[in-house]
């Protein structure tokens, strides 16, 4: 099976999907905020109903240049959701900007996810 790329839009957010053999990556781009948070709900369903589901997943967060807290969390629910069925979930370059709404919200993300590299100033 080849790489099978998905771009999924809204306003001024967006997730581009790659789909591999035994493993996702999801690059989100832009803001992440009430309609942000519907994409990703949407993003998380889809790749919940693969089959076979895939064994790790990989969140690219450099692209977001805004969360809010509506978009946080719907992130660790997505996160939530997705640890549950994959082998993996691992967030990739968080912006600290994001990491900062994260960490005020009480939210976190959940024990299972790795964070793959330390935040930055974007």
């Amino acid at each position: 099976m080849s790489v099978v790329r998905r771009d999924l839009r809204a306003g001024h957010f967006s997730i581009t999907i790659e789909r591999y053999p035994s493993a996702a990556r999801a690059e989100l781009v832009g803001e992440l905020d009430l309609y942000g948070t519907e994409l990703l709900a949407d993003m998380t369903e889809e790749v919940l109903a693969w089959h076979p589901p895939p064994r790790d997943v990989v969140m690219d967060l450099s692209g977001l240049v805004f969360a809010d807290l509506v978009g946080v969390r719907g992130l660790s629910d997505s996160c939530k959701l997705l640890s549950s069925s994959t082998s993996s979930i691992s967030v990739a370059r968080m912006p600290r900007k994001v990491q900062r709404v994260l960490a005020l919200s009480g939210l976190g993300l959940p024990e299972e996810v790795e964070m793959l590299t330390a935040p930055y100033d974007a």
